[in-house]
Formats: structure tokens, sequence, C-alpha cells
């Protein structure tokens, strides 16, 4: 059943709707006293690390039933802080499973479970980018079927990589759908800032070892890109609620972290996050209200860069436009690096093989790996791909502007601004990274999309139940 909207009755997600029915209580302490005691029975049969890592998934099953709020936390601690498992390879890489992509499987599996057996729940709650997420996903979906028909998409390699594209809006729709209020929001926040510390100081742990800093379980050379584009969406959030804040000393607490997240943002040494940086800023210049101040602050920070930025951050820069022995592309009159020159040399490749299928392209891992989301989803997807994905990022920044201009709390129009420069950021990120199928860069994405486009909702309720009151 799809919810009608917005406006549905404020049912809430725990124990408290389910004791609303007296028979459906009942039902439901039958379906967990008879899971618990089949998968008593199943554990008996397995070896004692496969039995507690069952226990465990079992365990955060209940407590998603009983309490998704509680399993939303426990799945913003694991966007980052979670081992990988291969499942399958092909096409010119793997497929890979974290265990965030476990329980985000286990929330959705126990939120559809709920949303069965109390139907006035629904389970898509109507928002304004419902429409983009639909044409998008129903792109992918058909493109891949026609690949693996065609013999060009290995069928698990594609169901995999389907379901790995989609999974990030099963996020979105588990946040407007658990969001009730907004101490909730400023919960959720600070849980993603945290989460956001505990990732910096394992990325500053790793600069004296002279490595390109990267997030945990990212393999033996990491994803420096992944984590460059990581922390640039956490900067960009602290930056909003910094140019919003009415108090000095919530000013100081933003000031510290989004210093905080930028010393292994810079030692990530990603030059496609470097950039980013560039839209993320005039972002927050063209839409704050505190433009002089922003204005000064950046004039400052150029100004003092090329002095106090570390040696291995000049030479990376540097390393881009110097001459090298191998094969490199001239752009501009500029020799640049090998693997620019390796991107850009993949890049042109794509464009003389999407022609071949103009339309719905290859099929998702129909084509091999493209470093470049835009390229990729071109060659992958078609036009049809690349057009409903520029349309979904369109209409979510279109929305997330709609709530900067009628909010009024600091606090929203903090986190919305913020949101608006991180989608800046990301959709230049984008252009040398597939970012927008990154688990690690799209799930808290996709978890603060959710909160910022429900906060005028929330407000809106919350001025209800007072007039009520009164």
């Amino acid at each position: 059943m799809i919810s009608t909207g917005f406006n549905r009755p404020d049912l809430s997600c725990g124990l408290d709707m389910i004791a609303t029915d007296r028979t459906k209580i009942h039902i439901f302490y039958i379906i967990l006293l008879s899971m618990a005691v089949l998968t008593t029975h199943f554990l008996t049969q397995l070896t004692t690390g496969t039995s507690l890592k069952v226990a465990a998934g079992c365990l955060i099953l209940v407590v998603s039933i009983l309490r998704t709020e509680a399993a939303l936390y426990i799945l913003i601690l694991s966007m980052l802080l979670s081992p990988e498992i291969k499942v399958a390879g092909g096409a010119g890489r793997d497929v890979v499973l974290r265990v965030d992509d476990i329980l985000l499987v286990i929330i959705g599996l126990s939120w559809l479970a709920k949303t069965a057996l109390f139907k006035e729940m629904g389970i898509f709650r109507k928002t304004p980018i419902n429409r983009p997420i639909l044409i998008y996903a129903v792109v992918c979906a058909f493109s891949t079927i026609l690949g693996v028909l065609f013999d060009r998409v290995r069928p698990a390699d594609g169901f995999f990589y389907v379901l790995k594209y989609l999974e990030y809006f099963v996020v979105y729709f588990l946040v407007v759908n658990q969001l009730r209020g907004g101490e909730q929001i400023r919960r959720f926040v600070w849980a993603i800032l945290i989460t956001g510390v505990l990732i910096s100081i394992y990325g500053m742990m790793q600069i004296p070892s002279g490595v390109r800093v990267s997030a945990p379980f990212e393999g033996i050379n990491g994803e420096p890109n992944t984590m460059g584009g990581y922390l640039l969406l956490l900067i960009s959030i602290v930056s909003g609620f910094f140019l919003t804040a009415k108090t000095q000393k919530t000013k100081v607490i933003y000031m510290g972290l989004a210093v905080f997240f930028t010393i292994p943002f810079i030692y990530t040494l990603s030059r496609t996050s470097w950039i980013a940086v560039i839209p993320m800023v005039m972002t927050l210049i063209y839409f704050s209200y505190r433009k002089t101040v922003l204005i000064y602050f950046v004039i400052l920070a150029v100004a003092l860069t090329p002095i106090f930025a570390p040696k291995s951050a000049k030479e990376r820069f540097l390393y881009t436009f110097q001459k090298h022995h191998t094969k490199s592309i001239v752009v501009a009159g500029v020799t640049l690096d090998p693997s620019s020159s390796d991107r850009i040399t993949s890049w042109g490749r794509c464009l003389n093989d999407f022609v071949h299928h103009p339309v719905l392209g290859y099929g998702i891992t129909g084509y091999g790996f493209i470093d470049g989301q835009y390229f990729r989803t071109l060659v992958e997807l078609g036009l049809a791909g690349l057009v409903s994905l520029w349309y979904l990022m369109f209409v979510v920044f279109r929305e997330i502007l709609k709530v900067y201009r009628v909010c009024t709390r600091p606090y929203d129009k903090g986190l919305a601004l913020g949101m608006l420069a991180g989608c800046s950021a990301m959709f230049m990120h984008s252009l040398g990274a597939n970012t927008f199928i990154i688990v690690r860069i799209m799930e808290p994405f996709w978890f603060l999309v959710g909160m910022v486009l429900i906060l005028p909702r929330l407000r809106m309720a919350a001025c209800d139940d007072e007039e009520a009151g009164s």
C-alpha cells in the first residue's frame, strides 16, 4: 500500500503503534516467538562463529521491528565502519556487500513486515522526489534486463549491482517514514557527525605513514576519493550550521568540526574532492545571508593555503601538470599526469562506444569499469539513464532550496543550506568519481536528504499540535 502523502495520521513505528490493536499485538508476539524457536533450533546446527553472526542478524531484525529508530542509529554507525564481503565478480569488477548492505536489507524487510501487518502505515510516504526516483529505478532495471537478454550483462553481476544502485533510496524512504519530530533530526545529525569524527580520527592516524587517507575496510590501497567525498559532505553540513548559528558557542563547535574534518580531507590527496570544494563554497556564498564573512574567510584560506598546505598535498597538485615519460594527454596546452590522462581517455572511449546503444546503454555492469559517474551512466544506461539521473539531481536540489527558503528556525536553515552545498559538491565530485553509486557516500547523503525534505511537514505538524493543545 502506498501512502497518499505526508498528512497521514502520525503513527509511531515502535511499540506504541503496536499497542493500538490487541489482535495484532498477539499476532506480532506469536511471530516473534516462532522466529525465536526456529532460530534457536537452527543455530545448534551451525559453527560458533556463524551462529554468532546469525544471532546478531536476528537481534537486529527484532530491534528493527520493535524500534526502527534504534536500527537507523546502528545503520549510521555502520556506514563507514563495516567490512566488505565479495559475493561475485566479472565485467572487470567485483561485486561486494558490506555489513551496512546487510543491515539495510534487514531493516527494510522489517519495515515491509510491519507495513504488511499494519497496512495503515503505508510503504512509501509521498514526497516530491518519489517520481524521479521511480523513473531512474525503472531505467536501471529495464536497461540491465536488456543487457542480460542480449548477453552483455552477467545475471548475477547485474542483479547485485542494480540492488546496490537502488538500496540508497531505501535509506531515504526509511528516514521519511520514521521521522516524527525535530528532536529526532537533531539526534540523527549528531549520530552522523560523531561517526564522521571517528572516521576522521582513523584518517589522522594514517597520516604519519605517508599513505593517502582512506576509510576503514577499503582494502590494501584504499579509496581516497570515497573518503574525500564523504568528508566533503560533512564539511558542507557543518558549514551550513556555522553560517546560520545564533550563539558564539554553537559557531565554535561547528567551526571546530569543520577544521577537524578538513585535516584528513586534505590528506586524502583526492584532486576530484579538492575541485568539488569550489562549487560547495560558491553555493554557500550565493545562498548564505553572511556572504561578507564567508568571502573574507575564503580569501584568507586561499592566501594561506600555499604557505600551510602539507608537502604531500603540494606535490599531488603539481604532479597533475608535470611532464611524464609515459604517454599523456595535453589539454589547453597543459600536459596531464598519467592518471588523469587515462581517465580522460576512458571517457573518450565511452563516447565512442555509447553510440552503439544510445538510448538504454549496455546495462549495469555491461560495459566495464569507468571512473566518472556521468560517463559511466551514459554508457551503462544510455541517454535515458543520464537524463533521469540529472532530473533526479535537479529535483533534489530544487526541493532542498524550497525548504531552505521556507524554514525560519536557524537549525533547519543550517541543515538545508549545508545540503545545498553538499549537493553542489557531490555533483562536481561525480565528474571524476562514481559518487552516486558509492555506498559510503550515498547512504549518509540520502539519509540527510530525507531529513531535510521532511522538515516543513514536521514543523507544520508541530504547529497544528500546539494549536490543538491551546
